[in-house]
């Protein structure tokens, strides 16, 4: 897996744990299914900018050559800085990401952060970065 802790140079991001997480469901009212409650095979990360929490993201396996996002969440919406994240993480990882979106507002959200719609090779639709 890539380090995450240096990948986005202008958020910092670090794992998360149960509590954590636990609390930001409470506070940010999150829709998403969050992490294993397996500490092994947690890989639910916290973002923050300027010393706040913003965002959370959580990566699964790597799929032929794609890292898998299994969730990925902004507390404050519709301020640009999703897409932001994103974008930041592709640039300075070198990495190529995947990801299924559960419906038409997230399905817009990740084309307009460079994603690209494409059979998964199942028959199913899965957004990709290239």
């Amino acid at each position: 897996m890539i380090n995450l802790l240096e990948a986005i140079q202008m958020y910092h991001i670090e794992k998360c744990n149960s509590a954590e997480i636990e609390k930001y469901k409470s506070v940010y009212s999150l829709k998403l299914n969050w992490c294993s409650e397996n500490p092994e095979e947690n890989q639910c990360y916290k973002i923050t900018k300027d010393g706040n929490t913003i965002a959370m993201i959580e990566f699964g396996i790597k799929l032929c050559g794609y890292i898998s996002i299994d969730n990925f969440e902004v507390f404050n919406k519709r301020q640009g800085l999703g897409k932001s994240i994103i974008k930041s993480l592709i640039s300075s990882t070198g990495e190529k990401y995947c990801l299924y979106s559960k419906d038409k507002a997230s399905n817009s959200f990740w084309q307009a952060a460079g994603f690209i719609l494409r059979d998964d090779g199942l028959g199913t639709p899965m957004f990709y970065s290239e």
